[in-house]
């Protein structure tokens, strides 16, 4: 070939029209092409990610909820971002190296409301008690 990637960009925006092509896009068909794969046709993407693999992420997370994005990954043998989109889905995130549901019950919020309540009333007693030694 012998050209560049970023000639090979130039010259198909130049006969194609500005912005049909970038150079990442470009590179990427090189490393493709230099492994021997010269199709040209797209690969099937599979879109939106499936029920199926909500599911399949939510059973191995509640089996072992000190699991890692890391070690489903390896398992299911799926992407990491795709791991990750999946747990949004299903409303999970990592807390305290657990994996939890994201909404909190009526319980937990109001004992998180109690307990922020007694913190603050705590500090500004505190606040209060150190004005008046001055």
């Amino acid at each position: 070939m012998g050209n560049k990637p970023a000639k090979i960009t130039c010259n198909i925006n130049n006969t194609f029209g500005p912005g049909t092509a970038n150079e990442h896009t470009v590179q990427w068909w090189f490393k493709k092409f230099c492994k021997g794969d010269e199709s040209l046709e797209d690969e099937e993407l599979s879109g939106q990610p499936s029920e199926g693999d909500n599911d399949q992420v939510r059973v191995n997370i509640e089996a072992d909820p000190l699991t890692t994005t890391q070690q489903v990954v390896k398992e299911l043998s799926i992407d990491h971002s795709t791991v990750v989109q999946h747990l949004k889905q299903i409303g999970k995130v990592k807390r305290l190296n657990n994996w939890v549901p994201h909404e909190l019950t009526q319980n937990q919020r109001n004992c998180r409301f109690e307990v922020s309540s007694s913190l603050i009333l705590r500090k500004q007693r505190t606040i209060s008690r150190s004005n008046c030694d001055v």
